[in-house]
């Protein structure tokens, strides 16, 4: 009782806002045209070209699923963002392509990310069968072991938060050396990165959460 008082129902809540406050910052600065007219495809086109990034371009039919794809160094752009001509297509078109000058750089981090991605897809799930399976047959080894994946995921998603905002910052320099920034761009932009920022930074804090609530139960 008291963990979901005062623990579980608090970082819910703080999780709701943030992704409102999201929510909110993508709607206005969707509606806001950017100074240099170009929709998030062509603004990609021209970071690209302008650092040399050699990343290949696509656009992806999913609300926001705009992501970077390293095994193949694509950025993909949801239809929404390659087509609008936005200061928010034009700051999520940054941030995937300072992904891609991560790898291009051969960053440690998301070299590190890279080698934990395909395990952490399935670590929740096996997590959570390893549990129930521990304490339906009363086998401590099974609770460790499913605690143990549970912390590979929490490992991830702390390891996600610096490098998202390492790509933020990169996506500035990218956005300044391609003269892409005006005063109104750069608040428009820094405001969406930095609530994007915000989104990771919760879900690491409800994993640490979790993670710590399992030991306690098992203990």
């Amino acid at each position: 009782m008291f963990y979901m008082l005062f623990v579980l129902i608090p970082l819910l809540a703080l999780a709701f806002a943030a992704q409102q406050y999201v929510d909110y910052v993508f709607y206005k600065w969707n509606q806001i045209q950017n100074s240099a007219r170009l929709t998030g495809m062509q603004a990609a086109e021209r970071i690209s070209n302008d650092a040399n990034l050699g990343v290949t371009l696509a656009t992806i039919n999913r609300k926001l699923g705009d992501h970077y794809d390293s095994t193949t160094h694509t950025v993909r752009l949801s239809t929404q963002i390659a087509t609008q001509p936005s200061v928010a297509a034009l700051a999520i078109a940054a941030h995937e392509l300072g992904h891609a000058q991560q790898k291009r750089e051969d960053s440690p981090m998301i070299r590190l990310r890279e080698v934990l991605i395909l395990a952490v897809r399935l670590a929740p799930t096996v997590s959570y069968i390893l549990i129930v399976a521990g304490v339906g047959l009363e086998r401590l080894s099974l609770i460790w072991m499913g605690i143990a994946c549970f912390a590979l995921t929490t490992l991830f998603m702390l390891m996600t938060l610096p490098i998202e905002i390492d790509a933020s910052r990169r996506a500035f320099v990218l956005l300044e050396k391609s003269d892409l920034l005006t005063a109104q761009d750069r608040k428009g932009a820094r405001q969406m990165l930095n609530a994007a920022a915000l989104t990771y930074a919760v879900t690491s804090v409800f994993s640490v959460v979790q993670l710590a609530r399992y030991i306690l139960v098992r203990r």
